[in-house]
């Protein structure tokens, strides 16, 4: 109520007022002005006839002074256009053109575009100076952005000012457009990170692709080995080409495809920004999606924000933009979102939990645990400041004693497996 008061008090205010404050936020306009009306008073008090003509003159350079911007910038129109999405750390331009639909030019109009709070990156804002504008015609310029965080990211509306033509009362407008967002799609984790999943990801692949040779079941190709497989089905002409061992691969008839839940619990974040252990969740998602793309396997993604667990089947881009959607912290708690996960997920898929915090104890997980199509763990404890390790190696011995495979996630190099006897069910 207080603030529709004063909302209320600032409209009945005189225009004499109004006046006043106009002329305190322009110092100098104010001092000229000031002067014009020393001029014009003596020139009345001493009768003196270019006094007069001084003081008109000066009193026309006000008017045209603070007319002229908001001439200049009255009906010029904006349209903003995304660039296609983009992956986590591109370049991209966003074009913005400018048209003036009037039947005058116009000139020396200063544009200006903020980035959104969600996308940190320096400068915080973009300049560009039109210097001339014909009626009738419009101007293109690209704004250079650094997608450095994925998400959905809503920039600010395109400013355009002006001070011409005498640099008096500059004036200002936003103009917003269309409320298309810059979509920016997480980074995978590169290919060594994604080698301490491979045996997580294998477990969800068991039942769709193997290394075993049978007329049951259609020879893939062959890809790069990983350790532990067997060594009995190493391509040796493919490695000797390559220079790296190769494994052949099969699909065998039936799959079961893979879930992955990417936990966005407020009290597991740590971290802040691209370096958050949020953002190093998924990006492991992103790693996973990929990988069920290349290898034809049904995909679920699930996540929690805004009080809902969302779902996703999507794969390829779609897996990407949902990914990129995700907003933290999460409302629920954790059980609740295990639980329903548990139960939303397809009933064979294999459920992968990247989890951001400790799990302490299994009370209540009952249906998690449980699951036919198998489980698997990973933890992100983040890096900034260096997390203890002590809650999450209790939660792998915990796990280990269930049947569920785990693993600890540091930036870099720095994966710690499971205890032995650490495959999921």
């Amino acid at each position: 109520m207080a603030l529709l008061s004063k909302d209320a008090t600032d409209r009945r205010q005189s225009p004499g007022l109004r006046w006043f404050r106009l002329l305190g936020s322009h110092t100098e306009e104010a001092v000229f002005l000031a002067l014009a009306g020393f001029l014009f008073l003596v020139a009345t008090n001493t009768q003196t006839g270019w006094l007069y003509v001084v003081s008109a003159l000066m009193a026309g350079v006000l008017v045209a002074g603070f007319l002229g911007p908001r001439a200049t910038l009255r009906g010029l129109e904006v349209r903003r256009r995304m660039p296609a999405p983009a992956s986590q750390g591109d370049q991209v331009d966003v074009e913005v053109e400018v048209l003036n639909p009037g039947p005058s030019d116009r000139a020396l109009i200063l544009l200006e575009q903020d980035l959104p709070d969600t996308l940190p990156g320096q400068p915080r804002t973009r300049r560009f100076l039109i210097q001339r504008l014909p009626a009738g015609s419009s101007v293109r310029l690209d704004c250079p952005l650094s997608a450095s965080l994925r998400g959905h990211h809503r920039l600010p509306p395109v400013r355009l000012s002006s001070a011409t033509p005498l640099g008096l009362f500059p004036s200002q407008r936003s103009l917003p457009d269309d409320a298309e967002p810059l979509v920016v799609y997480p980074r995978p984790l590169s290919l060594a990170e994604l080698s301490a999943f491979s045996r997580t990801a294998r477990q969800a692949d068991q039942q769709r692709t193997s290394n075993r040779v049978g007329n049951s079941e259609d020879f893939l190709g062959v890809r790069p080995y990983s350790a532990g497989e067997d060594t009995r089905f190493i391509h040796w002409p493919a490695t000797a080409r390559t220079g790296q061992v190769m494994v052949r691969e099969f699909r065998g008839r039936s799959g079961q495809g893979m879930a992955v839940l990417v936990e966005t619990w407020e009290a597991a974040l740590a971290g802040s920004g691209e370096h958050s252990n949020l953002e190093a969740a998924i990006s492991a998602a992103a790693a996973l999606a990929e990988k069920a793309r290349r290898q034809g396997l049904s995909l679920t993604l699930l996540c929690e924000w805004g009080g809902e667990v969302h779902l996703s089947k999507a794969s390829g881009e779609g897996a990407l933009d949902f990914l990129a959607r995700i907003q933290a912290p999460g409302r629920r708690s954790r059980t609740e979102v295990l639980e329903e996960a548990a139960g939303r997920a397809p009933a064979q898929a294999h459920l992968i939990l990247l989890l951001l915090g400790p799990l302490g104890d299994l009370q209540g997980l009952s249906q998690v645990l449980e699951r036919r199509g198998g489980l698997s763990v990973i933890f992100f404890p983040g890096s900034s400041p260096p997390p203890d390790l002590h809650g999450f190696e209790v939660s792998q011995q915990a796990l280990s004693s269930a049947g569920v495979h785990s693993r600890i996630h540091l930036p870099g190099p720095g994966v710690t497996p499971a205890p032995a006897g650490g495959l999921s069910r």
